[in-house]
């Protein structure tokens, strides 16, 4: 129990480059790169307390200096006596597995980013192209009814005109929905207000919106991120929380970006709000998005739930250069 190694296998040999001839009676934390040697410190006073260390995954250092990624998992020996004497550690390399990780992160987020490169074109088609053919549309159907038409002939005409209205507002709506213009144009807090007030229209929610009165400088990814956040959380409420009231929270604090989307409907059992958080459980396309976006950026997505409703956070790290500005107060939408 002084740390020092008694056993080493032909596996160990492979993954660490030491014989067990060299390795043999030194210290374990030689394997732990400088700086986390209190790790390994930490582990070791967990099994002489008779307590396992369950599987971890963390980096440590091969013979030749090089790192390697390895999955952990110790437990403490006891003689007949039951007397803690020693205790055996599990390695496996997951070098491979890490790297695979690493190149699916790098593809996810190129994917993500052409998605909304994508999705602010054909916003921009809609809006620039479509929404105004229909508008002329309207313009010509209006003409033609302030000439001398029949009974039969005007109702034709008029029904015609009203389609295409409708036809147009679901154009703008659609086109605001794959890309908000105020996000570039006036930044997050405008954004989000100009979404809450046309959802609390749209489905007869109310939703409370408190956000920093000025414009935050935040980079474009983070911004975005944080829209699409609040954007699915609030489609999620809509269809399973069986409320219609919910609030949105933004605020820099800390040195972080954080927004909170909170509602007072019926909740999640815990296993499930458990299972998300830790990632294991059958994630939608929606929640997956979230969840990978905030990672992209360095950041973190937890989901609470209770008997009084459900709380999607994410926290996001703050540039650097940016102050913390005064929040409105809390805005209601009719």
């Amino acid at each position: 129990m002084n740390g020092a190694i008694i056993t080493w296998n032909s596996a160990a040999e492979k993954l660490y480059g030491y014989s067990a001839k060299e390795i043999r009676g030194k210290p374990a934390s030689i394997l732990f790169p400088p700086g986390r040697g209190q790790e390994f410190s930490k582990a070791l006073k967990r099994l002489k307390r008779g307590e396992r260390v369950e599987y971890y995954e963390t980096t440590q250092l091969r013979k030749d200096g090089s790192e390697a990624q390895v999955g952990i998992a110790m437990s403490p020996i006891r003689n007949r006596a039951g007397e803690i004497v020693g205790a055996s550690a599990i390695a496996r390399d997951i070098s491979d597995r890490k790297r695979t990780e690493n190149v699916l992160r790098q593809l996810s987020a190129r994917l993500l980013k052409v998605q909304d490169q994508e999705r602010r074109r054909i916003a921009r088609e809609l809006h620039d192209s479509t929404a105004q053919r229909l508008a002329r549309l309207e313009f010509c159907l209006r003409s033609l009814l302030e000439t001398p038409l029949g009974a039969e002939a005007r109702r034709t005409l008029t029904e015609c005109r009203r389609l295409a209205g409708e036809c147009s507002n679901e154009i703008r709506t659609l086109s605001y929905l794959l890309h908000p213009p105020l996000l570039d144009e006036l930044g997050l807090g405008s954004a989000l207000r100009a979404y809450v007030e046309g959802y609390n229209r749209r489905y007869g929610m109310r939703v409370a919106l408190r956000a920093p009165r000025k414009r935050l400088p935040l980079p474009e990814d983070l911004e975005m991120t944080l829209f699409r956040i609040a954007q699915e959380a609030l489609t999620n409420i809509y269809r399973h929380s069986g409320t219609r009231k919910a609030t949105i929270r933004l605020a820099m604090q800390s040195g972080q970006v954080v927004l909170e989307v909170a509602d007072q409907g019926r909740g999640m059992p815990a296993e499930m709000v458990e299972r998300l958080n830790k990632g294991t459980a059958m994630l939608g396309v929606g929640i997956a998005g979230m969840r990978e976006r905030v990672r992209q950026l360095g950041g973190s997505l937890e989901v609470r739930s209770g008997t009084r409703g459900t709380t999607v956070r994410a926290v996001l790290p703050q540039p650097s250069d940016l102050k913390s500005p005064e929040t409105s107060p809390v805005r209601r939408a009719a």
